[in-house]
């Protein structure tokens, strides 16, 4: 068996030590084993020459060969320590193992196993089929010297990024720890079991009713709308889609749901705003054309809206003109309704009152007035419409008994 250049260069050393600390030819002129070509050979490296060995008959060269080691032998230094001539520092601790160059021998020529070292159990069967490490680097390397030069095309993808087999086996071993906790998602053939089990996985609850429970409340809505069949009907036909065509989770829903409520409400209150502001800017426009008679004009708008539109007041007060702005808002409708409450009215709006009344009134005006501004502030538009509408019937109690003065300019 060959074992390569580090054995090679720990048995020259011990062979050397054997030659030179036993006999190396004959030593005297009986009982020697050594061969008198081998012995004339023996000779001619000390000097002697070729041609004279040769001449010389074979029991003359026993004897010479013999008395030349003798010599030697005299005169060599007695060696206690075989290894003592390994120079080499890596080879030198593992000469040290051993006290004789026989024992040192033995233990080399056991064949000994290179994968023992090995303790990781899935390089350990990459290694199996490799008698000794240059094979397995052979095997490994193609002629650019790329060790995944035997995988597919797809393993060389996954493996691209790994300088070695080492680190790409490190890689394997975390993803597979990773797949252990994975949610695999079924294939189109699963089971019903299987998708409901990877659906509770993913956190969606067992029914569509539980994805309900979790959405709040939008600002926009009051408790009793938020409550209501319509609103929660939405919410139940939103549920119902989201647990029948999706996988997401209750958690995940309801923070969608409850972030679009809050754009809801945004949007609601920026129209609301809007709304108000145009109504009050028309508002602020009528006082100033209309001056002191503003609050008789304003009254005799709002007879004119209940004598015409009667139950029917709160739908014509939410249409819209293209703009999205209400249209019994329009200073241009205002005028026309308030000078067609005069000639309802022939010019007298209710009955006479007395300064006490008049007095209580004044102070149910201002505190409507006052409820309807917090309302509007609020954004319930809802709320802010009734109390103007309260304000304005209030208004119109109060300034009923006297003639509109200016009527024709509220027209």
């Amino acid at each position: 068996m060959k074992y390569g250049l580090l054995y090679e260069r720990l048995l020259d050393p011990m062979i050397r030590f054997m030659l030179t600390a036993g006999d190396e030819g004959g030593t005297d002129n009986g009982g020697s084993t050594v061969a008198p070509d081998a012995a004339r050979a023996y000779l001619a490296d000390y000097g002697h020459g070729a041609d004279a060995l040769k001449a010389l008959p074979d029991p003359d060269v026993l004897k010479l060969h013999g008395t030349v080691t003798a010599a030697l032998d005299k005169h060599r230094p007695v060696q206690t320590d075989w290894h003592t001539g390994i120079t080499d520092a890596a080879l030198k601790p593992v000469a040290e193992r051993y006290k004789t160059p026989e024992e040192a021998i033995r233990a080399l020529a056991t064949p000994q196993d290179w994968r023992a070292g090995v303790t990781d159990e899935n390089l350990k069967k990459i290694a199996e089929p490799f008698k000794t490490p240059a094979d397995a680097l052979k095997a490994l390397a193609d002629k650019s010297g790329d060790w995944r030069s035997n995988l597919t095309d797809e393993a060389k993808e996954f493996a691209k990024n790994s300088p070695d087999i080492a680190h790409l086996v490190g890689r394997a071993v975390d993803m597979r720890k990773q797949l252990s906790n994975a949610i695999v998602r079924p294939g189109k053939d699963a089971k019903p079991e299987e998708v409901a089990a990877y659906k509770k996985a993913l956190g969606q609850p067992e029914k569509a009713e539980e994805y309900v429970a979790a959405f709040a409340k939008p600002p926009h809505l009051t408790d009793e709308e938020f409550k209501s069949e319509n609103v929660q009907g939405v919410y139940k036909g939103f549920a119902e889609f989201a647990h029948k065509e999706t996988t997401i989770s209750r958690d995940d829903l309801a923070k969608v749901v409850n972030w679009y409520g809050g754009v809801e409400a945004a949007t609601l209150k920026a129209q609301v705003d809007a709304d108000n502001k145009f109504a009050e800017d028309s508002r602020t426009q009528l006082m100033a054309d209309w001056g002191k008679d503003a609050d008789r004009n304003f009254a005799a708008e709002n007879l004119a809206h209940e004598k015409l539109f009667g139950a029917n007041l709160d739908a014509a007060k939410r249409v819209e003109n293209k703009a999205g702005q209400f249209v019994l808002d329009d200073p241009v409708f205002r005028r026309a309704f308030a000078a067609l409450g005069l000639e309802m009215g022939e010019g007298s709006l209710g009955s006479t009152l007395s300064e006490g009344e008049r007095s209580t009134i004044n102070d149910q005006i201002a505190d409507v007035s006052k409820r309807r501004k917090e309302a509007s502030a609020a954004g319930n538009s809802k709320v802010a419409n009734e109390l103007y509408r309260q304000e304005m019937d209030l208004i119109g109690k109060r300034d009923g008994n006297k003639p509109i003065v200016g009527a024709a300019r509220a027209a």
